[in-house]
């Protein structure tokens, strides 16, 4: 019976040494981390003018095989606003047309008021307005 048993703790004792070291190398592998790819990310976009908003960006570079991020920057520039008619009313008391006009990408807003060029009074989406407003 003793043979038996320190014949088991004598297996027990070669077998763990070789199944914990065939794992070692899978988790001590290191990535060369020759295939790169570059990520940029807008992290923020925040009205700066009236005609510019601006950008923040976020770029790193990332290992394709391990997915490790390598470096990281952070960057910023200035873009033009991409503004879009949300709202048009019409005053007939002053003959006026009020525009709220809006950033698409930043939110940044403002109110124009044009004359109307009516009666009648065209369909306001009609109007040259952009041209008029810059």
């Amino acid at each position: 019976m003793k043979k038996r048993i320190l014949s088991l703790l004598f297996c027990a004792m070669f077998t763990i040494p070789i199944i914990a070291a065939s794992l070692t190398p899978a988790m001590a592998y290191t990535c060369p981390h020759t295939s790169t790819k570059v990520v940029r990310e807008v992290r923020q976009i925040t009205p700066h003018t009236e005609t510019q908003h601006k950008v923040d960006y976020k770029t790193s570079t990332v290992c394709n095989d391990c997915h490790a991020v390598l470096s990281t920057n952070y960057s910023f520039k200035y873009e033009s606003h991409s503004m879009r008619t949300l709202k048009s009313t019409h005053n007939s008391l002053n003959g006026t047309h009020t525009y709220r006009i809006s950033c698409a990408s930043c939110g940044y807003f403002r109110t124009e008021t044009i004359p109307c060029s009516g009666p009648p009074c065209p369909d306001p989406f009609r109007l040259n307005f952009f041209r008029e407003v810059k």
